[in-house]
């Protein structure tokens, strides 16, 4: 009962903060703008969606088409809307820059940010405010805040994180891998097997998506991406799986003689697996 009443906590308590996180952006524009008008009406996210918003959470890992990005940005500044684009799971090194939007030529007007910024060794998150949005908060207060809101322990973790990370070269690194070895590799592998669809990704954030017919680029089954998975682990390779994808997302400091392993083990077992991709 402990175990239950733990995870429903931890649940409840991520939910809340995705709330409150939302509540605080929603405040800072509105207040920022000193109007209030629908909110639908107003802000523009870049959500992950199955249609390719960029480099977005667990649930696609997709990319925009060259230049998407930048008439987002044309259209928030022509009708006064605030750019707000997440960067939880593809800031701070992941996609191979300090932040994945830098790769398509936009400033945002907020960022949201959260474990990347201290590697997850104290629960933190923030915004990025930018400048112009800044400025009015010089002579006007911000009603938000939380119990431990700036606490000096997360803080502090985010600077020495921020700090390893520049003197150390994490975000060279992924950028290095990504472009070199993991991709390409990656790449590889799709034009051997075709139970592999699609790769695509940037840094050290990529996704595999497995198909059980190249033509019709119909899903490999539920049931066999389970056999999947489970054949990795017995291979020695912890595999990240989402649907009929297996996420690549090694660690931004991983090595080329680690990627190099990891890709023959996914080369081995989806090789037993080709044969029953349909021709």
């Amino acid at each position: 009962m402990r175990d239950i009443v733990r995870c429903i906590t931890h649940q409840l308590g991520t939910y809340l903060s995705k709330v409150f996180l939302f509540l605080i952006l929603c405040a800072i524009s509105l207040l920022a703008r000193a109007e209030v008008i629908p909110l639908q009406d107003y802000f523009v996210e870049s959500w992950t969606t199955k249609d390719g918003l960029p480099h977005n959470s667990i649930n696609a890992i997709a990319q925009t088409p060259e230049g998407y990005l930048k008439g987002v940005r044309a259209l928030c500044d022509e009708f006064g809307i605030v750019m707000i684009l997440d960067e939880v799971m593809a800031g701070f090194g992941r996609t191979g820059s300090w932040f994945a939007f830098e790769q398509f030529g936009v400033v945002p007007d907020l960022i949201t940010f959260a474990k990347g910024v201290n590697s997850g060794y104290i629960p933190a998150g923030g915004v990025l405010i930018s400048e112009p949005i800044a400025a009015y908060f010089n002579d006007h207060f911000f009603p938000g805040g939380l119990t431990y809101s700036g606490h000096p322990l997360a803080m502090a973790a985010i600077v020495a994180t921020l700090d390893a990370m520049d003197e150390e070269g994490v975000v060279e690194n992924a950028a290095k891998i990504g472009n070199g070895v993991l991709g390409e590799g990656l790449k590889a592998l799709a034009a051997k097997h075709p139970i592999i669809g699609e790769v695509r990704g940037s840094g050290v954030f990529w996704a595999l998506e497995l198909v059980a017919n190249p033509q019709t680029r119909q899903p490999v089954p539920a049931a066999i991406m389970a056999e999947i998975k489970s054949t990795l682990l017995k291979h020695g390779l912890l595999p990240f799986v989402v649907e009929n994808r297996i996420h690549v997302v090694p660690p931004c400091i991983v090595t080329e003689a680690e990627v190099t392993q990891g890709l023959a083990i996914l080369d081995s077992v989806l090789g037993l697996f080709d044969g029953r991709c349909e021709s």
